[in-house]
């Protein structure tokens, strides 16, 4: 499960709340998929998720072992989907439902779910999205004011906490005006240390931003190019496959065929990993999963090639060329991949309850044990307060990290994951409702959800850290949906 939780919510996804919603599947590619899916998935049968996967997904890349497998963890999770609404799409080829989760101690208890379409006929299915959300929203017919935005995140925030479903923080930012903030749950539960909204949470995923800026500024000094050969720079890189034919670009995209790193033998020696080195036996041990710049498949290992590169070319640390480059730069004073051998102060712990087979009753355990002594790496895992993530904001805004051009570049959706929805240079990027493009990413694993979304048309900033499983997103999603309700259709929108 923590491998799934690794890259399921780690891109940014977030669907709108259409004026056009029904309680219907549209007869359409799309609305067919989704609900042959729901009805198949809610069986809970093996068979029924066969036959659904043999008439309805296209054939290739994953295994059907390794679809009915992840069908199992997402079962064991959610338990099922009832539906509330169906927003169809602007085309025959989208569709985005709204589900109440049947299992009680899923962390998520709702979420939306979008099959994402092959182009070409018979317009098969290539994946499917889910995307944590909220209840539905009873809104006036109006833009929010700042007070009414901040008042009802703050309230149903107290609610999910005293019902112990949020610990964590929130942010939510007009340019550099802080509208809303607040601190949830405690950092550690063994000592009653309460959150603060300067509590550092692990970031998951979300530093695959910085390894993305830090590629863009040897970029912009010269010392690299998008379209570097792998065996250009890391010559004694020991797949001799990847380094003939996979570049810079395929790795910021997830398009190298380069796989993860998590496995059983991994696992088993996660508390032995302290430098990016120690993560490459675990990833060449594989041949590339496609041909490079054929599919799309969420690679942490690609990430992790990507920090070794920064190392070659810089001549320094990944991590103090990060702390240097990024975090000094954007005055981001309590963000690193610090040391979890050394005690750091105001730090949260995470606590979870995923399991290898999934989601578990009970009490939540402390994640210490789960994870590398200083995460993973280039790939993810470093620290950050909602606070520093508001001035990562406006250093992006301002220009402070790369040229605009660059950044243009790493806000350019260079892969496609949907309807609107594309991948950048380790930037999600997405047109949300009303056309507003929002740039940021997303992390999970066990005990660790993050969430921090940027629209650059709006100068508009939501971040979301918890210590928690699966929560960050869901929040961040709440409050992106109050800023953006009633807002007219952005002009700059294609």
């Amino acid at each position: 499960m923590k491998r799934f939780l690794a890259t399921a919510i780690a891109i940014l996804t977030l669907t709108g709340t259409s004026a056009l919603a029904q309680t219907t599947y549209p007869d359409n590619p799309a609305g067919r998929h989704l609900k042959a899916f729901i009805e198949a998935f809610n069986t809970g049968d093996r068979g029924k998720w066969t036959t659904f996967i043999n008439e309805h997904v296209r054939p290739g890349g994953r295994t059907l072992e390794q679809r009915l497998q992840t069908y199992g963890e997402l079962f064991t999770d959610f338990g099922g989907f009832d539906l509330h609404r169906i927003n169809p799409g602007a085309s025959d080829l989208s569709v985005t439902g709204l589900y109440k989760v049947r299992n009680q101690n899923s962390e998520s208890e709702w979420t939306e779910i979008s099959p994402i379409c092959d182009s070409v006929a018979p317009h098969l299915v290539v994946g499917i999205r889910f995307a944590p959300s909220q209840p539905p929203l009873d809104l006036p017919d109006r833009a929010l004011t700042d007070a009414e935005i901040s008042d009802h995140l703050l309230k149903v925030l107290d609610e999910r906490s005293k019902g112990d479903r949020f610990s964590g923080t929130l942010l939510v930012a007009r340019g550099d005006k802080v509208i809303a903030q607040g601190a949830w749950g405690e950092a550690s539960q063994r000592y009653n240390v309460p959150n603060n909204i300067e509590t550092k949470f692990n970031l998951g995923s979300m530093n695959k931003m910085f390894t993305a800026l830090a590629i863009g500024q040897l970029v912009e000094k010269g010392k690299l190019r998008f379209d570097s050969k792998l065996g250009e720079i890391l010559t004694d890189y020991p797949d001799k496959d990847a380094v003939a034919k996979v570049t810079v670009s395929h790795l910021l995209t997830h398009t190298s065929g380069i796989g993860d790193f998590f496995s059983e033998e991994f696992d088993k020696n996660a508390n032995l990993i302290y430098t990016l080195s120690d993560f490459l036996p675990f990833i060449t041990d594989k041949p590339l999963g496609f041909e490079p710049g054929t599919e799309m498949s969420y690679s942490n290992g690609g990430f992790i090639v990507l920090g070794l590169i920064v190392e070659k070319v810089s001549g320094q640390n990944y991590f103090d060329y990060i702390r240097e480059n990024i975090y000094k730069l954007a005055g981001m004073v309590n963000s690193d991949h610090y040391d979890l051998e050394i005690p750091i102060e105001n730090l949260a712990i995470g606590y979870t309850r995923m399991t290898p087979s999934g989601p578990q009753e009970g009490q939540r355990r402390e994640n210490y044990y789960r994870h590398p002594p200083r995460g993973g790496g280039s790939a993810g895992g470093g620290y950050s307060t909602a606070i520093d993530l508001h001035r990562y904001a406006r250093a992006l805004r301002d220009d402070k990290l790369v040229s605009r051009a660059i950044r243009d570049s790493l806000w350019t959706a260079h892969s496609q994951m949907g309807p609107d929805i594309g991948y950048g240079y380790g930037f999600g990027v997405e047109r949300m409702d009303g056309g507003y493009l929002s740039v940021g990413h997303n992390g999970g694993a066990p005990g660790i959800s993050a969430s921090f979304h940027y629209f650059p048309e709006l100068d508009l900033t939501v971040a979301a850290l918890a210590n928690y499983d699966m929560v960050a997103e869901s929040t961040a999603r709440l409050a992106i949906r109050l800023a953006l309700h009633g807002l007219p259709p952005n002009a700059m929108a294609n």
